[in-house]
């Protein structure tokens, strides 16, 4: 549905106080930063004195203190949009006035924390350029308020994009929608498909400390482990146990991104609209984050081999700041439209590639270092030692696929870089979202005529190398030179 700007700002022209439950949540917020171990101490402190009732008096007095404290910042803290910029006003003590330009707003997300689904409301977080951290948080305030602030700080960043764009230049505007649109749509299916598709790491991390408790694992399992055959060599019939552990972890990995996916990742939604993109997920917690199409700075796009093979992967928006839109599972016209509404045009092509010598440095470290541990091994291990030469043999294999496989490329618009192994990576973005372009040579690569070209965008940077020297400076120039033509901005 579409949305009228102006009628969110009549919303916020007000003062707007939140929920007296607010009151509740910053009391537990002073709480927090006094600490609840300290409280315990001073409690315990405190009911060795002699005061009538003991513990039992001291508990409320305290929880009513804190409740005071908490009413009296919920009284004090109050915002509002007054022309171009947010304001908030708070303090206990003291009268605090931040005015935040809405252009310096990057993002505003909303989350619903289990205590918050309770009572019907969601707490918004506000981050701020330049500022690595939430700049305000507005503890608790009904959802239609929460998304009125949402949409008028994308829709003001929008506006004031579309008012820099120079016209002149004969380029299109980035393209953005009129109405909302769901581009993206998670159901259980996809949920539990990636969750089969994902690296079973939660399975590792959480089971594999558990071997260590193996002998007290065992007693509590309601069967009996066969026993030894006298046959054997004492330890082997062991071995038969190896793949099933392995088993194990891998069933508990998938149940444990299954559990994961379905608390963080439930119902995950991204529409694109004129304001820009919003993504809402969660259970237990509702989350939603906004971002505007120029705060977009590069595009990330992950695929493993069990991904590539359900035809999913991982897509991810990097805006300025702490609030990028990560879209696990997604498929493959979702990431196309996706990177479609941030960027506009085509992806350049990917017809490029890197020297082959740039698998020498990581071949020779690997050989040191295989030699080294061989001959420190040599005395306990004996020629069991030679098994170390599968280790530079396998970076050999890893650096060839990883040299063959790796392209990048550039055109007028912008630039884009592929590495693979075994999974996919993609990092793309535009000339015009380029703060600085580094063209950086080691002593070996000086010496074959070869360079490594660095990207740096707000958000991040991207290198591509090893590269002949001459296209690494084709690239860098190219990018500079667009830099001075396009006025279109860059967030």
């Amino acid at each position: 549905m579409t949305v009228d700007p102006n009628a969110d700002r009549v919303i916020l022209a007000e003062p707007q106080r939140q929920s007296l439950l607010a009151a509740v949540f910053q009391g537990l917020r002073v709480l927090r930063q006094i600490g609840i171990a300290q409280v315990i101490v001073g409690i315990v402190f405190l009911s060795n004195a002699p005061i009538p009732g003991g513990v039992f008096v001291l508990v409320p007095l305290i929880g009513l203190v804190i409740l005071g404290v908490g009413v009296a910042l919920w009284w004090r803290y109050t915002f509002q949009v007054d022309g171009d910029e947010l304001v908030v006003r708070k303090g206990l003590v003291s009268d605090d006035r931040l005015a935040v330009p809405l252009d310096r707003v990057q993002s505003v997300s909303i989350e619903q924390q289990v205590l918050h689904r309770l009572v019907g409301l969601v707490q918004v977080s506000v981050d701020t350029a330049g500022s690595e951290q939430a700049e305000f948080v507005i503890d608790a305030i009904p959802r239609g308020t929460a998304e009125a602030l949402q949409r008028l700080a994308a829709s003001h960043r929008s506006m004031t994009a579309a008012a820099r764009h120079d016209v002149d230049a004969g380029e299109a505007p980035p393209v953005v929608e009129e109405v909302d649109r769901v581009i993206v749509g998670h159901d259980w299916k996809r949920l539990l498909l990636m969750s089969v598709t994902q690296w079973p790491v939660a399975g590792l991390l959480v089971v594999g400390p558990l071997l260590a408790f193996g002998n007290e694992i065992v007693d509590l399992l309601p069967f009996d482990i066969p026993t030894p055959s006298v046959d054997l060599e004492p330890g082997l019939w062991m071995l038969w146990l190896i793949p099933v552990v392995i088993g194990l972890l891998v069933v508990a990995g998938i149940l444990l991104n299954l559990v994961q996916l379905f608390l963080t990742e439930w119902n995950l939604t991204v529409t694109a609209s004129s304001s820009g993109f919003r993504r809402t997920a969660g259970l237990l917690s509702r989350t939603s984050r906004a971002s505007s199409v120029p705060r977009v700075q590069r595009l990330v796009h992950h695929t493993n081999p069990f991904e590539r093979r359900a035809g999913l992967s991982r897509f991810t928006l990097h805006t300025i700041g702490a609030g990028d839109i990560q879209v696990p599972g997604c498929r493959a016209h979702e990431a196309a439209e996706l990177r479609r509404l941030a960027f506009g045009e085509p992806s350049p092509p990917l017809d490029r590639s890197i020297a082959r010598a740039s698998m020498v440095p990581a071949i020779r470290l690997s050989v040191v270092i295989a030699v080294i541990a061989m001959a420190a091994l040599f005395r306990p291990l004996g020629w069991w030692v030679l098994l170390g030469v599968a280790v530079p043999l396998w970076t050999l294999w890893t650096e060839r696929r990883r040299v063959e496989r790796q392209r990048w490329g550039f055109d007028d618009d912008g630039w884009i870089v592929r590495r693979e192994v075994f999974a996919t990576r993609t990092d793309q973005s535009l000339h015009r979202k380029v703060n600085l372009v580094r063209v950086r040579q080691s002593r070996y690569a000086r010496r074959r005529g070869l360079a490594t070209v660095v990207l740096s965008t707000a958000e991040g940077s991207a290198s591509i190398g090893l590269v002949p020297l001459d296209d690494a400076k084709a690239l860098r120039d190219f990018v500079l030179v667009s830099l001075e033509r396009d006025s279109r901005a860059w967030m």
